[in-house]
């Protein structure tokens, strides 16, 4: 182990251990309806889907605090974005993690921890996008983001902008990374749910900069459905490198 990856992991179990949600995801289901809760450091996504018709219903999502109470500012709200920019208060909140295995309860509605990846865990900002073979790079401060959270083999991508309080696109699911493998299973796009059965697929690289510490960075390349949707096999990963694709 290098001196980063130890300091890294030293860091990261620091903040663990003073808030538990760091880095994980939670899955609630009712019927055919699921809300999945991914978490980084700060950011937090909170999405509902049918897993019936793989159709997208709803994407909030912002900052989160986890002190002395647990408390949501949003900055971003698919279904109404007059709620961007208040924070969200909740009174019950019960988090119960034992090694890999969790429970979670927010006013009544009670989650299951999800297993999986944990080398990849965080919120990703694009800040650099290649195509025939030029890197344009992005601002990764301006309003206008595109943020890709991934926890316990649950992955999300989110397009928005906090400025004008608009919601652009979003799409999930799960994935893993394994062997160098990066593959990506999408169960919900916002945009349109038959997309997830059969489109042409598109391959550019993304520059995504970590949000806790813009200066590392980490290249994905991307099949990209109806020029948005990510779906993605990785055949190296690392903190900064080269990718190259497995088709």
């Amino acid at each position: 182990m290098t001196m980063l990856s130890s300091f890294l992991y030293i860091f990261f179990n620091l903040i663990y251990f003073s808030n538990p949600l760091v880095n994980t995801s939670w899955t609630y289901t009712s019927g055919d309806i699921k809300e999945v809760r991914i978490y980084s450091d700060r950011y937090f996504v909170v999405s509902k889907y049918n897993t019936e018709n793989n159709s997208f219903i709803s994407a909030v999502g912002g900052i989160y605090s986890f002190n002395e109470g647990y408390s949501e500012i949003l900055e971003f709200d698919s279904s109404d974005s007059t709620n961007v920019g208040d924070t969200v208060f909740y009174k019950k909140v019960k988090v119960n993690v034992r090694n890999d295995s969790g429970k979670m309860s927010l006013d009544g509605v009670k989650y299951i921890k999800n297993i999986g990846d944990i080398q990849l865990a965080g919120s990703w900002l694009m800040s650099g996008i290649e195509r025939r073979g030029e890197m344009r790079m992005r601002d990764v401060n301006r309003p206008r983001k595109t943020m890709k959270m991934l926890a316990g083999g649950r992955f999300q991508w989110i397009a928005y902008d906090t400025s004008k309080k608009g919601f652009y696109g979003t799409g999930g699911g799960t994935y893993t990374a394994e062997r160098g493998n990066y593959i990506e299973n999408i169960e919900f796009f916002s945009r349109d749910s038959i997309s997830l059965l059969s489109v042409e697929n598109i391959a550019f690289s993304i520059l995504f900069s970590r949000t806790i510490f813009e200066s590392w960075l980490m290249l994905f390349l991307f099949e990209v459905v109806n020029s948005f949707i990510p779906v993605t096999k990785i055949a190296s990963i690392g903190w900064v490198g080269e990718v190259s694709i497995l088709l």
